[in-house]
């Protein structure tokens, strides 16, 4: 289940606008479904390096991760 709330904080602009719209309308225009799927994606990858490996990864192990997840150049 998902729930979702509206924060006003002074840095958003979009509050100075008169358009209202739905969570819905609102989730479409900022592509927050590409990212949220991308996102249970990585939960799952997650959720089973922790049922396989409980605790830390080792600091060369992070280092792999973080190369294969975000920088993809890297890799040979």
């Amino acid at each position: 289940m998902e729930e979702h709330l509206l924060l006003r904080e002074p840095h958003c602009r979009g509050f100075e606008q008169s358009r209202t719209q739905t969570v819905k309308e609102w989730m479409a225009d900022q592509q927050i479904l590409d990212y949220t799927a991308e996102n249970d994606r990585l939960l799952e990858i997650i959720g089973l390096k922790n049922r396989l490996w409980p605790g830390r990864l080792p600091p060369e192990t992070v280092d792999l991760v973080f190369t294969a997840l975000y920088d993809l150049d890297v890799l040979p």
